[in-house]
């Protein structure tokens, strides 16, 4: 049977037109669609960093559009049809864009994007040093919240938060004000400077546990200052440690063991793109 096909593109330059094939998304109206990306291995990047990591905050929201795997917390979402990818296409005038549709048969979504993806995206590697930083985390947690649930910084979504309790001062990397009052954190146990990182997360478990304590003042700039109690909600984003021994294990279960005493919610920067919902609870 006959399904339409978009391919998306990432477009680093406007002007020059350059562009390079970053997915596929195919289906029918009847309400079989499928989608697959892969923005690794690009060779023009623009501005962007190493495999185009500022971009995966869009295509996991377009992911869960086209597949959704959970519920979502945004209601009366327009239904995917191809009027619905036609209107995205009509106003995608940035870095971002869908080519137009073609028709292609295949007996499902997912058969077709099999069979078109290897032509129209897979690229051969690469070698290319990355990694994940807590920098690299913490635009990839703000970009994820605000493509999935249109928060916006400085209304319902805060960087930087400032706490004080007594004498002692603080600085969380998100707060959220959506639901309820949540503080969150992201911590990189890959990086190379151990020392620092001991040291970082040492003095946080300092000011959470003085938080768990006596609650805080919460300040978020322009919104202002007010008081939160001892069991406002606090999360732990982590990427795991690849090999948790020596200094770098010593470091990561100490962090998890003081967590669970301070009833700090744990998750991996994985399973948070599964259910980014959880650090609005």
């Amino acid at each position: 049977m006959d399904y339409l096909y978009w391919v998306v593109r990432y477009v680093p330059n406007l002007v020059r037109g350059e562009f390079v094939n970053i997915g596929v998304v195919c289906g029918r109206d009847s309400g079989d669609w499928a989608v697959q990306f892969d923005t690794q291995f690009v060779r023009v990047t623009g501005d962007l960093g190493p495999d185009l990591r500022e971009l995966r905050s869009w295509t996991r929201w377009f992911e869960r559009r086209i597949q959704p795997v959970s519920p979502r917390l945004i209601e009366s979402e327009r239904p995917v049809d191809s009027a619905w990818i036609e209107s995205l296409r009509g106003r995608q005038a940035s870095s971002i864009q869908f080519s137009v549709p073609s028709a292609v048969d295949a007996a499902t979504a997912a058969e077709a994007i099999q069979l078109l993806f290897p032509h129209l995206v897979e690229r051969e590697p690469i070698r290319r040093r990355s990694g994940v930083t807590r920098r690299t985390m913490r635009a990839d947690v703000r970009d994820t919240l605000r493509h999935e649930f249109g928060m916006v910084v400085d209304r319902d979504l805060f960087m930087s938060p400032r706490v004080s309790i007594g004498r002692q001062r603080g600085l969380f990397d998100l707060a959220s004000t959506r639901q309820a009052t949540s503080l969150t954190n992201v911590w990189a146990f890959n990086v190379a400077t151990l020392d620092t990182l001991q040291r970082d997360i040492q003095s946080w478990n300092f000011i959470v546990s003085r938080l768990r304590d006596e609650g805080a003042r919460l300040s978020l700039g322009r919104r202002g200052e007010f008081e939160v109690g001892r069991d406002v909600s606090v999360q732990a984003i982590i990427d795991p440690p690849e090999t948790p021994i020596g200094l770098r294990g010593d470091i990561y279960g100490a962090a998890l063991e003081e967590w669970g005493r301070s009833g700090i919610a744990v998750e991996t920067l994985q399973d948070f793109h599964t259910t980014p919902e959880l650090v609005l609870s």
